[in-house]
Formats: structure tokens, C-alpha cells, sequence
């Protein structure tokens, strides 16, 4: 059958499914983009459709653009071209073709997508965290471990669409009794598809976000850099009302307010968890700021590529031989040394490109982010939160300031101000530090290649008038500008380009001291905030099942990697809040959840026991 026919067919009661809802879910386990772009024509002529719809697809190889451009060529030969604004939006932030979860908000918001690419359905299912309306898969495809994910992940009355050659004698009457086993009622039989309704027989347990219920969609956020102004963004996006509360008189005066940020993604020969994680985020990144304006832009800054210097042609070799695939060219590429030689003017190791990479001014992307919340976001400056109280009757927090004076009241606090929020009583056992970052600015004559260069040390082509330099990794709490710290950065810069730096005196060199938040093992705080009080006497050892803080949630630790980070973090806190399908695979959400530290010393001070299945 023509796919546009079997998906039109498939999505015709779409309409009647979704009348009267805020948000509805799709799930997509045969994706070949024409139900996709069906759904978004239905959508968006459809003045009852639901404000927001999570279109989630299962995609066992990569995401290819060919994929997409083949389902746009079927709708127009079948007539159905009445969806190009949406075509032409998504085929502009398509991602690379890499592994993982893509996360793409589309249609003002009207219509998410996510893509989890490079593993077989039967293997990303028990890796997303959703609870579907409708799905689609063919029963051809259908494998025994899918049998046990899909009725963990269906909404009550979910609908789910077979593709089947119902023809061949007793194929249907097999395939309905395996999943009325399941908990899926047979509905309709249609040429080539079986429709089936979830009923389960017992209450379900399902893998969505557990979405508390709040008296209203309102949120204190707590810091105003990175990670607050990219709350504010999101929850904002979302219909969220935000009540920033900043110390200062303005937006990223702290870690944030450096003259200039990098971003690129971070490469390893086993694909690790970080390697994982950074792709992700660097990937939401560039489409939020797309939505921005773009790096550039509406944005300061250059997305002038970045060159991560290998420490000589044989290691660099080595270490591509050992990656586990070959990157697409627009996301990452060798840089073989004669050619980063050329592009320099000097003689350098090559190493890693990242073409779409480079540098933004953090302040500016800040205010480009509380901009964007409109009227739903109230900025409260030169007033520090030291005291958090909640209100168990109504729900509530208040944020209180030294003085005991209140400062605002909201069922939601979020916690994204650094190491500093280690001061408030219920954040203060969180394994957060502060690590010195001293950045050096060179004038241009010195130092101004023409894209970022990272070994030891970053280099930004000059802004200004000005490179910037570093930066330091020191323990110590100093935030005075220090010589030492320039003349390391400097060091640094001299192994990785010998001869680049003109002679200047190193006493009249400029700078500027910031203090990253870091946690234990490196990787940010995400996500609701463990009750120490309880923890003690819990007998837990499941993250799901950890006492938490009620409406109490993290967004720290981001260390060098706040421009990253902090979208795609602030993304997966809204989603959780919402109850919407995460923008990650559950083993990554896990390893951002605040309440990992406690359950591994839980699990370290117990007993050994037969592990528990998550």
C-alpha cells in the first residue's frame, strides 16, 4: 500500500482523538517522515488541536535528510502540499546524521519532535520516558521484548495502528491475541492494518514523567545566568510564569558573564556517556539559538568552527582508528595537519574539527533568553533568596532574604544559582564545588586566529579588539585577576601554537576571574532535589523510588559547559514538570538525577542484595 494512503488512513481520527486536549503524544515505530508530515498538516489546520504534540520516532539507523526530502516528494505527488512553512522549518534544523535523542521544537512549539536514532525499537523502548496516545509500528517488526515495553509506555485508551498484510489467512486473529494478552482490545481491521485500544486489566505502571500536580504553572528560579535564564526560556515556552531572583543588578554578573563561551561537543573512542551527553546538548543548543536569532546573528559570537588539537599526527591517527563510526563531515571531521597549517600560518598538530562549533558572548545569550519569556517572566535583581520555607498546606514555597523578609511565593522553586545554593538549608549536603577560571584577554595584534583553537587551553578569534585566553582550573577562592594565572594561560597557548603570541607585558594584560559549579563526578544536577531528612531512614535503592523535596528542583553544576548544558538541562526540567517525554534516554536522565550521589552511598553502606529491576 502507498505510504500516504496507509498514514492518511492511519490518522484520519486523529482529529476526534485529540479534541479537547492540552497535549498529545505520537509515538512512531516505522518512521519514513510522511505520517510526520501528515500529522503536522492536521495539526496546525486544526483550530481544536491540542496546544502541544510530542511526535516521538524510532529510527534504527541514523537520521539521513534523504529520508526526509523521499517523504516530502510522496505528499506532493499524492497532492498534499499544504505544509511547506513546516517542511522548509524542518529541514532547517534536521540534525546530522549521529546517534541518539534529537530534540526539535517545531511550529512555535506547537508540535515536538523527537528522534531517537541508531538502536532497533525493541531496544530504545526501554529507554524512553513517555506515555503515548497513539503509536505506530509494523507487525512484522514486533519482537517479544517490545511486547513487554509497549504497554508500559501507552497512555490509558491509547490507540496503537499495525501495518499488516491481513490477507494471509489467520496472521490477524495470532497478532490480536498476542497483544489482547498485552492489554490491547482489538478495534478495527482495515485493509493492511489492525487497530487495538489499550485496556489493561490492573492499574498500569508507566515509564512517563511523573507530572506533581501544582496549584498554578508558576516557578521561582534562583540565579539569573545560564541555567536560570534557560529555565525562564523553556518554562516559558511552555506557559510557565517565572520569578527571577538574581543578587546582582542584572543578568550573568557571575560564571556567565565572560566575554566569551565556547561550544562544541566532546568526542571519545567507546562513545561514553559524556560523549553522549555533550552531543545531545551542543545539538539542542544550536537549534535553540537558531531560534534566537542564531549564532552570529541575533546572538554575539562566531560559529567560526573549532579545531580540538591532537598532541601530535600519530595520536591523532590512533584515535580515529578507535572511534566507534565516521562522523558525518558537518558535525565532526579530521583535520590533518597540513591543512590546519595552512588555515593557522604555522606549523600545528591537526586534530578534530567541528565545522557548526565556536564561540558566544554568555551574557548576551542570557538576555536573549529572558527576552524571549515576554510578560510571564517577573525579574527580581539586587535580592538574594537565603531562606527557602514551604508551606505544606498551600503547596508553596517562599523565598525569603537574610532578613527574614518574603521575596516571592511559588508551588515551584528551581535552584540554578551555583555552588551558592549550597547555602540554603535543603542543597547544602549536594556535592557541589567552585573551581576558579581565570581568562586572559589578548589584544588582537597578538593573538586573532580565525577560529577557536583548544588544546591546554582555548583561544578565541578576537572580538572587540580582543582574544580570550584560558582558562585556569584552580581550587582556590581568590577572585582577584593574578599574574600566575596569565602566565599559565600563556604557557598553555605557547604549546599549542609555538611563536603565535607577540611579546606583551604580562602586567598590563587584562582579564576576567569567574567561579565554575562543578559536582563529584563532573556531570550537572538535573531534576528534583532529595529530601536529606528522609533519606536517612529510606531503604531505598531505585532513583524513582528516592525521597524528594516537594516542587524542589536543580539545575547546577555545569562547569565549563554552561552554554551547552544549560538548554537541553532546562529542556528535560520542563519536560519533567509537564509530564512530557523526556528529550534523553532514561540511562542518561539517571546520571543527571541530583539524588544519584545519595543512592550510591545507600547502595555502598548496604548489604549486598539481588539487584532490582528499574
Amino acid at each position: 500500500m502507498d505510504a500516504t494512503i496507509f498514514a492518511g488512513s492511519a490518522l484520519a481520527a486523529l482529529p476526534s482523538r485529540w479534541l479537547g486536549r492540552s497535549s498529545f503524544t505520537l509515538l512512531d515505530l516505522d518512521f519514513d517522515g510522511v505520517r510526520l508530515l501528515l500529522t503536522a498538516a492536521a495539526l496546525l489546520r486544526d483550530p481544536a488541536a491540542p496546544e502541544r504534540l510530542h511526535y516521538v520516532a524510532v529510527i534504527e539507523g541514523l537520521p539521513d535528510a534523504g529520508v526526509l526530502e523521499h517523504a516530502v516528494s510522496q505528499m506532493r505527488s499524492a497532492g498534499l502540499g499544504d505544509s511547506d512553512a513546516f517542511i522548509e522549518q524542518l529541514r532547517g534544523c534536521w540534525p546530522p546524521a549521529v546517534p541518539g535523542f534529537h530534540r526539535m521544537s517545531l511550529a512555535g512549539g506547537r508540535l515536538v519532535l523527537t528522534l531517537a536514532t541508531g538502536a532497533p525499537p525493541a531496544a530504545s523502548l526501554p529507554q524512553l520516558s513517555l506515555a503515548f496516545d497513539d503509536a505506530y509500528c509494523r507487525a512484522a517488526d514486533v519482537t517479544p521484548t517490545m511486547m513487554r515495553w509497549l504497554p508500559r509506555l501507552a497512555a490509558a485508551d491509547a490507540h496503537l495502528t499495525l501495518a499488516m498484510p491481513l490477507s494471509a489467512p489467520g496472521v490477524a486473529d495470532a497478532v490480536s491475541a498476542d497483544f489482547g494478552r498485552a492489554g490491547f482490545i482489538e478495534c478495527a481491521r482495515a485493509p493492511d492494518a489492525l487497530s487495538m485500544r489499550f485496556a489493561p486489566r490492573r492499574t498500569q505502571t508507566g515509564l512517563a514523567p511523573e507530572r506533581r500536580p501544582v496549584p498554578e504553572k508558576h516557578a521561582i528560579v534562583i540565579g539569573a545566568g545560564l541555567a536560570g535564564a534557560s529555565a525562564c526560556h523553556r518554562l516559558g515556552a511552555r506557559g510557565w510564569r517565572c520569578t527571577l531572583i538574581e543578587q546582582y543588578d542584572g543578568p550573568a554578573r557571575q560564571a556567565s558573564g565572560n566575554a566569551a563561551g565556547i561550544f562544541m561537543p566532546v568526542l571519545s573512542q567507546d562513545d561514553n556517556p559524556l560523549s553522549r551527553l555533550t552531543r545531545a546538548a551542543y545539538l539542542f543548543a544550536l537549534h535553540v539559538w537558531d531560534g534566537l536569532g542564531g549564532v552570529g546573528r541575533g546572538l554575539p559570537g562566531q560559529a567560526c568552527g573549532v579545531l580540538q588539537l591532537a598532541r601530535s599526527d600519530a595520536a591523532q591517527g590512533a584515535a580515529a582508528m578507535r572511534l566507534p563510526w565516521s562522523y558525518p563531515p558537518d558535525f565532526a571531521r579530521r583535520m590533518e595537519s597540513s591543512e590546519a597549517k595552512a588555515a593557522l600560518r604555522q606549523p600545528v598538530a591537526g586534530g578534530w574539527w567541528f565545522p557548526a562549533a565556536g564561540w558566544l558572548q554568555p551574557a548576551a545569550v542570557c538576555r536573549a533568553m529572558l527576552d524571549a519569556c515576554g510578560d510571564r517572566l517577573q525579574a527580581i535583581y539586587l535580592r538574594q533568596a537565603a531562606t527557602l520555607i514551604y508551606d505544606a498546606a498551600h503547596a508553596c514555597w517562599d523565598a525569603l532574604d537574610a532578613d527574614g523578609a518574603p521575596i516571592a511565593r511559588a508551588p515551584v522553586v528551581i535552584l540554578a544559582n551555583g555552588v551558592q545554593a549550597k547555602q540554603l538549608a535543603q542543597a547544602a549536603h549536594l556535592p557541589l564545588s567552585a573551581i576558579r577560571g581565570q581568562v586572559t584577554h589578548l589584544p588582537a595584534r597578538s593573538a586573532d586566529p580565525p577560529f577557536v583553537v583548544c588544546g591546554d587551553a582555548y583561544l578565541t578569534p578576537a572580538a572587540g579588539g580582543i582574544a580570550s585566553l584560558g582558562a585556569t582550573y584552580d581550587t582556590d577562592p581568590d577572585p582577584a585577576l593574578r599574574l600566575d594565572s596569565h602566565r599559565e594561560n600563556l604557557r598553555h597557548l605557547q604549546r599549542m601554537l609555538p611563536g603565535r603570541l607577540a611579546q606583551e607585558n604580562v602586567e598590563k594584560l587584562d582579564g576576567r576571574v569567574g567561579f565554575r559549579c562543578v559536582s563529584a563526578d563532573r556531570l550537572p544536577l538535573v531534576g528534583a532535589l532529595p529530601d536529606p531528612q528522609r533519606l536517612a531512614g529510606s531503604g531505598d535503592t531505585r532513583l524513582r523510588d528516592m525521597p524528594r523535596l516537594p516542587g524542589l528542583y536543580g539545575l547546577l553544576g555545569y562547569g565549563s559547559r554552561g552554554l551547552i548544558w544549560s538548554p537541553l538541562a532546562a529542556e528535560l526540567l520542563a519536560a519533567q514538570l509537564d509530564g512530557e517525554p523526556l528529550p534523553l534516554p532514561r540511562d542518561l536522565v539517571a546520571m543527571l538525577d541530583p539524588a544519584r550521589f545519595a543512592l550510591t552511598q545507600r547502595r555502598q553502606s548496604q548489604p549486598p542484595t539481588r539487584p532490582r529491576v528499574e
